[in-house]
C-alpha cells in the first residue's frame, strides 16, 4: 500500500483506512507478550544475586523482597485489579518456592516498599526522541473505582472522573503523560509540559482547540515550533477583519503578530486541516485511547494519587509492549 504524505508528515497507510483485521491481530500480539512477561520466573540464583545488591552496606532490618518481585507484583495488581492482601498471600508462596522461609510476609511492609517504586514512561519528551519530528496531545476520562453509573445510582454515589493528558510521538507511541482533576482544564496540562516540549526541539506540535491559547501559540513559534492547534470559531471571525501589519498605523508588539498571523492562516479551516496534517491527528492519539480502553477498560482502580499514577503508567507500558527487563 502506498504511504500518504499530509503536510510534509509521512502517514502510515493505515491512517487513510484503518484495516480492523490487522488492529485485532495488532492487539492480540501486544497481550501475547503481556502473558509471556507474566509467566516468567525468576530462579534462586537471580533473587539471592539482587538480594545481595541490595543490602549491600544497608544498615538495619536487611531487605528479604527484591525490588523486581515488588515491580513484577503491581504490573500484577493493575492489569488483573487483583486485592493487595490476596496479592501478598500468593508473593508469599511464591518466594518460599524459590528462597524457603519460616513465615509469610507482611502485607504492609509490602505496601510501603511498593510506595517508593519509581515508574516512568522511558525517556519522555526529549531531543533524542522528538527532535525534528511531531508531537501530538489529546486528553481522555476514566471512572475512578468499580460500578460506574449503576453504583452511582443505587448507592448515591458520585462518579468521579480522572483525567489524562498524553503525548504521542509519530509513531503513535506515548512519550509522556499527565494526570488531573476532571475539572482540570487540558490548556493547563500543556502549560506544564511547555518546557520539556521546547527543549525537545519538534517540528511541530499538534493538538486540538483545547490548546488554543495565546502563550501556547507565541511560546511554541518562537520557539521555532509550528502550532498544529485548531483556532476556536470566535477567534477565527475576529481575524476575518484583522488587518495586515503594514496597513496599522501603530506599530504592534510581536506576540500579537504571532497571534493575528496564527488566527489568520485558519480563515479557510479546511484547507488548513488538510494541508498542516491536523486531520490525521487520530492515528496517533485517539488512536492510542482505543487501544487503552480496548485492553484494559475505561476504570482507574487505586485511590491515592501515587496509585493511579502507577496505575496508568503500568498500563501505558503493558499497551507500549516495554516491558521491564526484571531477572536480568
Amino acid at each position: 500500500m502506498p504511504i500518504l504524505f499530509v503536510g510534509g508528515t509521512e502517514v502510515p497507510p493505515m491512517a487513510k483506512k484503518r484495516d480492523w483485521k490487522k488492529y485485532e491481530q495488532e492487539l492480540r500480539e501486544r497481550k501475547g507478550k503481556i502473558a509471556e512477561f507474566l509467566l516468567s520466573i525468576p530462579t534462586k540464583e537471580q533473587l539471592l544475586k539482587e538480594l545481595e545488591k541490595l543490602n549491600k552496606r544497608k544498615r538495619g532490618r536487611r531487605f528479604e523482597i527484591p525490588k523486581s518481585i515488588l515491580l513484577f507484583f503491581h504490573f500484577l495488581k493493575h492489569i488483573f485489579r487483583i486485592d493487595d492482601r490476596l496479592l501478598v498471600e500468593y508473593l508469599s508462596r511464591l518466594l518460599n518456592k524459590i528462597i524457603p522461609r519460616e513465615d509469610f510476609f507482611v502485607h504492609s511492609t509490602i505496601v510501603k516498599r511498593r510506595k517508593d517504586l519509581d515508574l516512568k514512561i522511558p525517556l519522555g519528551i526529549t531531543p533524542e526522541k522528538l527532535n525534528g519530528k511531531r508531537i501530538y496531545f489529546d486528553g481522555m476520562c476514566l471512572r475512578v473505582g468499580r460500578g460506574g453509573y449503576y453504583r452511582s445510582k443505587r448507592y448515591h454515589t458520585e462518579v468521579r472522573y480522572l483525567k489524562i493528558g498524553v503525548f504521542t510521538n509519530e509513531k503513535g507511541k506515548v512519550c509522556d503523560f499527565t494526570i488531573g482533576d476532571e475539572h482540570d482544564a487540558e490548556i493547563n496540562m500543556i502549560r506544564e509540559k511547555m518546557s520539556a516540549i521546547r527543549n525537545s526541539k519538534p517540528e511541530a506540535v499538534v493538538i486540538d482547540g483545547a490548546g488554543s491559547a495565546k502563550d501556547i501559540i507565541v511560546s511554541l513559534t518562537l520557539s521555532g515550533i509550528k502550532p498544529v492547534i485548531s483556532a476556536s470559531e470566535t477567534v477565527i471571525r475576529k481575524a476575518r477583519s484583522i488587518p495586515p501589519p503594514h496597513l496599522c498605523a501603530r506599530h504592534k508588539r510581536q506576540d500579537t503578530l504571532i497571534w493575528e498571523d496564527y488566527a489568520r492562516q485558519q480563515i479557510d479551516h479546511d484547507k488548513w486541516k488538510k494541508e498542516t496534517g491536523h486531520t490525521m491527528r487520530w492515528v496517533f492519539s485517539e488512536g492510542v485511547f482505543s487501544s487503552f480502553k480496548r485492553m484494559f477498560g475505561e476504570e482507574a482502580v487505586c485511590r491515592t494519587q501515587k496509585g493511579l499514577h502507577d496505575e496508568v503508567c503500568v498500563k501505558f507500558l503493558m499497551m507500549d509492549g516495554v516491558l521491564p527487563s526484571l531477572w536480568g
